[in-house]
């Protein structure tokens, strides 16, 4: 119970450090650096930072009302329930939302009273390192959040130590698989959040101007780096003419380039085998009858500071197959 209270305490302490006492200033510069760290631009990341304060405030306003249960029970009885720290958590984090992520999975742990051994993808190592010197700079004590950095057999150890209570994973379908089997060896709790393929529906009745905004920002936001971007976008045939050509319009006219100038609406993909991925997937789909309307090659940036960067162009493809490969892979 006293790690709980201390816990709650630090939480409050870190809330207060982060929206009394960190300026603006602040948050701009972890925004920097997770565009460097993940290469989503400047405008997304400061989004991402607010949210990430937002979840810090609802688990340390949370963190005081989570009480156990007393019922009354017949013959005089009662029962009665606690609410008890698990113990070490394991947090892995996925590419996308590096420090949303480290956020999403650390407040709610501390929160319970519970300390958390954090792996961020090898891919975007450095903003969660900010998390913690915010938590180290709120009070919180050394050994309730910590870093570990590492690949596939970081994440095996944690997933496998006997002192681990429980594993939380953000990420691909077969790491969660993974993480699943290894997890289960010590019979601990998962969370999984994996990928996904969600569909986007647009009826001919729709306010036009609301669905192609939705379409562009369910398929492009973070560079289309997202499980759910509803990447599968389903139009009635009534109006699918006229949505088309607007949103082709207007994905042509989304500005890639260096993602921290504010006028960049799309930043490089996260790396050289993922950008080659994403290519094969439209190369792959022109094989199987699929249109490319607008995009899907690389994309060259005039300064030259960003010529290796892996840029590539929005792309919009048009099929009426219900069976291509892309409707169902992410």
């Amino acid at each position: 119970m006293s790690l709980v209270l201390n816990t709650l305490r630090c939480l409050v302490i870190c809330l207060k450090s982060s929206l009394l006492f960190y300026p603006k200033e602040r948050k701009d510069e972890i925004a920097t650096v997770e565009t460097i760290n993940n290469g989503k631009s400047i405008f997304e990341a400061r989004w991402d930072i607010d949210t990430s304060w937002q979840c810090l405030e609802y688990y340390a306003g949370l963190a005081g009302s989570m009480a156990g249960e007393h019922v009354q029970l017949p013959g005089g009885s009662f029962g009665y329930t606690r609410r008890e720290p698990l113990g070490v958590c394991v947090g892995i984090g996925a590419w996308n939302y590096p420090f949303q992520i480290a956020c999403w999975k650390s407040a709610p742990a501390l929160a319970c009273g519970n300390a958390m051994v954090f792996k961020p993808s090898p891919f975007t190592p450095v903003s969660v390192l900010q998390l913690a010197e915010i938590y180290t700079e709120a009070g919180v004590p050394p050994g309730l959040f910590n870093v570990v950095q590492g690949g596939a057999a970081t994440g095996q150890f944690l997933c496998q130590h006997p002192d681990v209570a429980k594993v939380s994973f953000t990420g691909s379908v077969p790491t969660g698989s993974k993480i699943m089997e290894m997890s289960a060896k010590g019979i601990k709790p998962v969370t999984l959040e994996l990928g996904g393929k969600s569909p986007l529906i647009i009826f001919s009745d729709c306010d036009m101007e609301n669905a192609v905004k939705g379409a562009l920002m369910a398929n492009f936001l973070t560079q289309g780096e997202v499980c759910c971007n509803g990447t599968r976008v389903f139009v009635q045939k009534e109006i699918l003419d006229e949505f088309t050509r607007e949103v082709v319009k207007r994905t042509q006219k989304i500005k890639i380039g260096d993602p921290l100038l504010e006028d960049t609406r799309m930043g490089p993909l996260i790396n050289r085998p993922h950008l080659e991925r994403v290519l094969g997937f439209v190369k792959l789909a022109k094989e199987q009858g699929a249109k490319v309307l607008c995009g899907g090659d690389i994309h060259v940036p005039e300064d030259p500071k960003l010529k290796d960067g892996y840029y590539m162009r929005p792309c919009v493809l048009s099929t009426s197959s219900s069976c291509l490969f892309l409707n169902s892979l992410k």
